[in-house]
């Protein structure tokens, strides 16, 4: 889709001709589980995240759906409320002992 933008006031310095790229939303999902790509370990035939429980990782498992190029959205594996560890993930196995330093929530995303 083309379009033509006017700029009334120049206040980034925009000369003609200048190209810009726009992103338009054209399906959102509110109960969508979004996470960082960084978290997602590629296995063979599947896509798999490390989900925090009572003190262990566990490997899951998950459907990829929408991505950017920082977050992607899980279609299945894993609940809304699953802690997904994000750092360490070379040094995770599945059923590991790990301790949480922090927790970030991306529900604002």
């Amino acid at each position: 889709m083309q379009i033509r933008a006017v700029i009334e006031k120049n206040s980034k310095n925009f000369i003609p001709g200048d190209f810009a790229e726009v992103v338009v939303p054209i399906q959102v999902d509110e109960n969508a589980i979004i996470v960082p790509s960084d978290c997602i370990v590629p296995e063979l035939n599947a896509q798999t995240v490390f989900v925090f429980h009572n003190g262990k990782a566990f490997r899951k498992t998950v459907e990829l759906g929408a991505r950017t190029d920082k977050m992607v959205q899980l279609l299945n594996g894993v609940n809304i409320g699953d802690t997904v560890l994000t750092t360490g993930l070379m040094r995770v196995k599945d059923n590991f002992p790990v301790k949480i330093k922090q927790v970030i929530e991306t529900s604002a995303l």
